[in-house]
């Protein structure tokens, strides 16, 4: 055995731990209508779903949102971002920027092992030495998978979980599983089917977990077109202490174009940030 399958038995037995760890249901019974039933998930022609018009009452306030960026051409260093926000008075609260080296080397569905230290380190800074607990957010977005994994166990659900914080995962990249079949098992072939079937705002298809698992039966994550104009979906996951109903309402409610704000926001920040501090990628 070499040293980097050492690595990735590592890696794989840390990740089923926070799989473990890791809680898919709201604590507090706001927008949790319970696990929506998988069996009803055909390979080649998923069933769509749409969210209710009360999905857009959110009645959280205060939300997070926290991107990561490469910061050099060789990816061994990022900037994370860390935006905080008032969702009703749509006002920016704190825009907060750390930069990190990656010592960890990048292997397929083990990004959250890379990209996680930096984060948790980024956020315990933050909330130590700057934000003001009266504007704690109730949820933080974050780019990346959380349930929606191989291991069930995403950058968003392992963020989670390592801070005890209620996290949700998107992005705008579709990764299919290894246990996914027919159209959901290629990415072109899914973005077509999702072109094809989602036509309204709101519009949802559900992807199953694996069959060796107890969520066999269960969404593990969604696509989900959010953007009034947008013809390709975000694919949603929980990623800690919050159930996929509660990631899809709070997704959708945020979301005025394809990337929910929250995101988007940190997103534009770290972009900003790098170019006014001469980072190179």
């Amino acid at each position: 055995m070499n040293g980097v399958d050492g690595v990735i038995d590592r890696w794989t037995e840390y990740q089923w731990k926070i799989r473990e760890r890791a809680v898919y249901e709201d604590e507090d019974g706001d927008n949790n209508e319970g696990n929506y039933n998988a069996t009803d998930t055909n390979e080649f022609s998923p069933v769509v779903h749409h969210l209710p018009q009360r999905a857009l009452d959110v009645k959280t306030e205060i939300v997070g949102g926290i991107d990561i960026t490469p910061a050099s051409s060789s990816h061994d260093e990022c900037i994370v971002t860390i935006v905080v926000l008032s969702v009703h008075a749509q006002r920016v609260l704190y825009t907060y920027h750390e930069a990190h080296a990656i010592s960890e080397p990048y292997v397929p569905s083990y990004l959250a092992m890379r990209e996680s230290g930096p984060i948790r380190r980024a956020y315990t800074n933050f909330t130590a030495h700057t934000l003001n607990p009266m504007h704690t957010p109730a949820v933080w977005l974050i780019d990346g998978n959380g349930r929606l994994h191989e291991r069930e166990a995403g950058l968003a659900t392992q963020v989670g979980v390592e801070l005890g914080i209620r996290t949700v995962g998107v992005t705008k990249n579709y990764y299919p599983m290894t246990h996914f079949h027919g159209a959901l098992s290629h990415p072109k072939l899914f973005k077509g089917l999702a072109q094809q079937l989602l036509n309204r705002r709101g519009d949802w298809i559900g992807l199953p977990g694996a069959s060796e698992n107890a969520s066999a039966n269960t969404y593990i994550g969604a696509a989900l077109l959010t953007g009034r104009n947008a013809t390709n979906p975000v694919f949603v996951s929980a990623g800690h202490r919050c159930s996929l109903q509660f990631a899809l309402s709070v997704t959708y409610a945020l979301s005025k174009h394809r990337i929910p704000l929250p995101i988007a926001l940190a997103d534009k920040a770290g972009r900003q940030y790098m170019r006014e501090h001469s980072y190179h990628c």
